[in-house]
């Protein structure tokens, strides 16, 4: 069986430049399922059109592969919500992972703090278009069950969904040592700061943390709500914006957490939580928000900012029970990327047969 990896050229390469979780996905499941093909019969080939930045990723891809003889892959995987109907595909089928459907299921969730014409104008034209194209693929890898629920509900045939979970990187399963208590508790934070992520959440918390032995440790890249953010952290001192986190250093940065604040409103899977859990650190999120059922397992939720201020100081306070703890890291550490590529090689081998 031949199998056609899709995505611009680099993407399944060079995931240090992008810069997001979503091509460590690309990058440690491809090179994993390369270590693993054999044994399913699978020969894998990645198919990488050139990134034409005067039109963007999704029409790069489209433009080029309609004018692609792709006949001679059994299966195609479609790596992102990227349009995609090549003329010369054959019978070859088509899967595409969807990563989540935010854009579709809470549209109000991407306008952006700015509101600004031009990030109105992709999320209408841009992300909305590739988020649909994805419903017309012959089935779909769901990052979590969540995803898929949310797939069935515009209308895609739940038989034709496979739920593969993301996982972690193996440095993430290095012996992690209990927390001790220091001088100053340190609240973290790991993702974007979009208006899904809640960020408004995060600032009313800390407002309500008092005393100078808090330490508000924010990753992420601020991007065009630079100075929205700056408002919310109103000189706070406290807080601390350290920018993109290098990701050579991410097993250091979670492991000077004490806890994990993520609130956000909508997370297709949500890798940070079970990266912190993997190393002992307690996850603290949002009640209401829509997060998978098997990534939100073992956090601790919280119904409002007050709610979370109270959790954060009891657990500075009285600290995360050793038992909480081992059960919460050895339930994420059974997330690895050689999961996730095995999990993605058996549903090639499926459609391929069905195909």
């Amino acid at each position: 069986m031949r199998v056609g990896l899709l995505g611009v050229e680099g993407e399944f390469s060079d995931y240090k430049t992008a810069g997001t979780r979503f091509y460590r996905y690309m990058y440690y499941t491809t090179r994993s399922m390369k270590r693993q093909c054999k044994k399913f019969g699978i020969e894998l080939e990645t198919i990488e059109p050139k990134m034409l930045p005067v039109i963007g990723k999704g029409l790069s891809i489209l433009s080029q592969t309609k004018l692609m003889d792709l006949s001679r892959f059994d299966v195609i995987h479609n790596f992102d919500i990227n349009p995609f109907s090549p003329l010369n595909k054959g019978k070859a089928v088509i899967v595409t992972t969807a990563h989540d459907f935010q854009p579709l299921i809470r549209p109000d969730l991407s306008t952006g703090m700015n509101k600004s014409l031009k990030n109105h104008l992709f999320n209408v034209f841009v992300s909305k278009r590739g988020f649909k194209a994805t419903l017309h693929s012959d089935y779909l890898i769901a990052v979590s069950t969540l995803t898929r629920d949310d797939a069935v509900s515009l209308g895609f045939p739940r038989k034709k969904i496979f739920v593969v979970n993301h996982g972690v990187d193996k440095s993430f399963l290095a012996k992690a040592k209990p927390k001790k208590k220091g001088a100053v508790f340190n609240v973290g934070y790991m993702g974007a700061f979009h208006p899904r992520k809640n960020p408004q959440f995060l600032f009313k918390t800390f407002n309500m943390l008092h005393g100078d032995d808090y330490s508000i440790q924010l990753w992420g890249k601020l991007g065009y709500d630079r100075d929205e953010l700056m408002k919310m952290a109103a000189g706070d001192v406290r807080i601390h914006f350290n920018g993109f986190a290098p990701d050579d250093e991410f097993v250091k940065i979670y492991d000077s957490f004490d806890v994990l604040l993520f609130p956000s409103f909508y997370e297709g899977f949500g890798i940070p939580i079970i990266e912190a859990q993997a190393r002992g650190v307690p996850v603290v999120i949002y009640k209401y928000g829509k997060i998978p059922a098997e990534t939100r397992k073992y956090c601790i939720e919280a119904r409002n900012e007050a709610h979370a201020a109270e959790i954060i100081q009891n657990l500075k306070k009285n600290g995360y029970s050793e038992k909480q703890r081992k059960r919460a890291m050895d339930y994420a550490r059974g997330f690895t990327w050689e999961k996730t590529a095995e999990e993605t090689l058996k549903v090639y081998k499926k459609i391929g047969r069905v195909a």
